[in-house]
């Protein structure tokens, strides 16, 4: 599920850009990107070290 919401916020900020939004619209849609990923990350490193 967070893989789908990392995508849709990548196409969402592209949209965005295509359509010359501001900055904060575009970095509001990178950050909720980010966030996920970092948040996977973690999770996948937690799980790898049997946390």
């Amino acid at each position: 599920m967070l893989l789908y919401g990392y995508a849709l916020s990548r196409l969402a900020h592209f949209a965005a850009y295509f359509t010359a939004q501001t900055h904060d619209m575009r970095a509001t849609l990178w950050s909720i990107g980010s966030l996920i990923l970092i948040f996977m990350t973690a999770r996948a490193l937690l799980a790898a070290l049997g946390v």
